[in-house]
């Protein structure tokens, strides 16, 4: 998921095309030395969480707690002053951080996992932001995508309030608050400042290399992997092979279709993500995540490069032909319906958990029975493995409403950003967002993909930057501004010339100062 950094023409003011803006892909310039420092310090905590799973080191809770600490506090300092930083820092580091999670994936999350503690730094943060956005003028409206995705957010939070359990429920549904920030947060940037939204899917590209890492030496060591069934899984620095398989199928289909619009060291990364993600994820042995994958390709395919879609059919073939565990792992789908536990990813038994479940929005029928209590209540302490499911009984007709609308109004804006994107990367991005955005439906039917905070921020940078970016007819292949808006002007004063000269941009439209201007 990497994008392309320059061009040698400039884009037109009005917003419109051009015929000086060149279509095919052009080189990154260099990144300034601040901006590889910080790259620098995202991927060495990247780095940390790395090594504590290839390594095997045996780290204590205190430990672990004491990092997570750091690591929240370093984020606090940094997002004080340079909060477009610290959203930048999120993409690259988030996906490895359940590397260093607290116990087991099936206890949920404590407050204390360094993921956790990040994510309510972002939250804390980007509110006040958005705040101080707000007040001096500067808010951009936002799409209908965002729009619904925030009452969703708030129907989560609803459903806490009338929850046996408020305080359990309403630590869940923050997670879903972050989420949606983060939709509102990206596009407030892009629409002022769209050049942005190539930062961001470089640093959600760059935060593949981990995991790969990882999930590579799960393979080179069977003692790693996941034993499930007839297959062993892989799953990364995630704490569970499902939610990881749905982090690389978007990875993976925005990498590929952003290939054709990008060189140099962009396309190379665009290369190993899309490999990377399109090999791993079938090494997650996650069915859905295989049916994810294989539309989001077939989308891209149809709409950008009719060979993928040759490469796809022909792929396909020859891992059934060659690859015995992909036949064995979709074996159990003929299975009569298992009781417990059994087999949570068996579809008969997924089928026959939701008839138990279902009953549940009686209890609550408007807001639900409050978030997570499925998983806190349940005899089988499974959560509900449907989003559509866990919506209706968790957050109630007032929950499964938002959910349905925010999957309408993201069909409807990806599907406008196809029609209107200019050629190029603008593009191969809208493309690219609709092929994830696709994915990730296909898997809310059978995944528990509510509150993955981490899942949403990924499915925001490009469906995000699709939005805006066919929104304004900007062309991604356009050179980087330096210059400042008005907005910036009135809400933080000049920048100094080192600023300016030291990488994309040097606005500091990232001031977390509420004070009316």
């Amino acid at each position: 998921m990497v994008s392309n950094l320059g061009a040698a023409t400039r884009a037109p003011e009005d917003g419109g095309h051009d015929e000086d803006v060149p279509d095919g892909p052009s080189a990154p310039p260099p990144l300034g030395a601040g901006r590889w420092a910080a790259v620098v310090a995202a991927m060495a905590l990247c780095g940390l969480s790395a090594a504590m799973v290839t390594l095997d080191v045996g780290l204590t809770p205190q430990v672990i707690i004491l990092l997570g600490t750091v690591v929240g506090l370093t984020f606090a300092t940094i997002a004080v002053s340079r909060f477009w930083w610290v959203v930048l820092s999120l993409f690259v580091v988030r996906a490895s951080l359940d590397a260093l999670k607290l116990g087991h994936y099936k206890d949920g999350s404590s407050t204390l996992d360094p993921g956790v503690i990040v994510g309510l730094v972002f939250l804390g943060a980007g509110t006040l932001w958005a705040v101080a956005q707000w007040r001096s003028g500067a808010w951009q409206r936002i799409s209908a995508t965002s729009k619904w995705f925030v009452a969703l957010a708030m129907s989560a939070l609803l459903s806490a309030v009338f929850s046996s359990a408020p305080l359990a429920s309403g630590r869940t549904a923050l997670k879903m608050c972050a989420g949606a920030l983060m939709f509102v947060v990206l596009e407030q940037y892009f629409r002022s400042r769209p050049e942005r939204g190539r930062a961001v899917l470089v640093a959600a590209g760059l935060s593949i290399i981990v995991p790969a890492i990882v999930a590579f030496e799960q393979l080179r060591s069977p003692r790693e992997l996941e034993a499930y069934l007839e297959v062993s899984r892989i799953n990364g620095t995630f704490v569970h092979a499902n939610p990881f398989a749905t982090f690389l199928v978007i990875v993976a289909t925005v990498s590929i279709a952003v290939i054709p619009h990008v060189r140099g060291w962009a396309k190379g990364l665009a290369i190993f993500a899309g490999t990377a993600g399109s090999v791993f994820a079938f090494f997650t042995y996650a069915r859905g995540a295989w049916a994810a994958l294989a539309l989001g390709l077939l989308l891209i395919g149809i709409k950008q490069d009719r060979r993928i879609v040759a490469a796809l059919v022909a792929g396909l073939l020859a891992v059934i032909v060659l690859v015995p565990s992909f036949t064995a792992r979709l074996s159990d789908l003929d299975n009569a319906p298992q009781t417990g536990a059994g087999d949570p990813n068996s579809l008969s038994w997924r089928v026959s958990y939701w008839a138990e479940l279902l009953p549940l929005s009686a209890q609550n029928p408007i807001t639900g029975i409050g978030v997570d209590q499925v998983l806190a209540t349940s005899k089988v302490k499974l959560q509900p493995h449907s989003v559509f499911v866990q919506s209706l009984v968790e957050t109630g007709l007032v929950g499964l409403t938002c959910l349905i609308g925010l999957c309408i109004a993201m069909a409807r804006d990806l599907a406008r950003a196809m029609r209107q994107a200019p050629p190029g990367l603008s593009r191969g991005v809208a493309i690219g967002a609709s092929a994830a955005a696709l994915g990730v439906f296909t898997q809310m039917f059978t995944e528990n993909l509510l509150t993955q905070a981490a899942i949403h921020w990924y499915l925001a940078a490009p469906v995000v930057a699709a939005i805006v970016w066919s929104a304004q007819g900007f062309s991604a292949g356009a050179p980087i501004e330096r210059g400042r808006s008005d907005a910036d002007d009135h809400l933080d004063g000049a920048e100094t010339d080192a600023e300016a000269d030291d990488g994309i941009d040097g606005s500091d439209d990232d001031q977390l100062s509420i004070a009316p201007a």
